[in-house]
């Protein structure tokens, strides 16, 4: 499958979920060149606690992803993400540094977006920085 299809798609994905459902597909699409596929398995950490950010965001495609603050023996659960939900905008506050883990506990499908663009994104669309 070439690029263009795989950018209409993502765009496509990202228009039916919020904060997208408010940008123009022009957007979507240039948005969308920023990134790539990603496949995880089961139990696999996307990003973890104290862990400098990487310089992307994802948005979930296809699977389930629990965000969870992890001190030695404990594990607290903070919450259960989905189809079409952002993980790693707390990149965005304070230190730069993850404030949770975030781990898959299906085989899931994510799309790694480039921050700065989504960054841009947001400074472009109100909706998206309310978000």
């Amino acid at each position: 499958m070439n690029t263009s299809v795989i950018r209409y798609r993502v765009a496509d994905f990202l228009k039916r979920h919020v904060p997208f459902d408010s940008v123009p597909e022009s957007d979507l699409l240039t948005l969308a060149a920023t990134g790539r596929v990603k496949f995880h398995e089961s139990d696999e950490y996307i990003h973890r606690l104290g862990q400098t950010r990487s310089p992307f965001v994802w948005v979930i495609q296809q699977g389930r992803v629990e965000l969870i603050l992890e001190r030695n023996d404990d594990r607290q659960l903070l919450d259960v993400m989905g189809d079409g939900d952002i993980l790693g905008l707390d990149r965005f506050i304070g230190d730069g540094a993850y404030k949770t883990s975030a781990v898959t506990t299906s085989d899931t499908i994510l799309y790694a977006i480039e921050a700065r663009a989504f960054e841009d994104l947001m400074a472009r669309h109100p909706d998206v920085e309310h978000y």
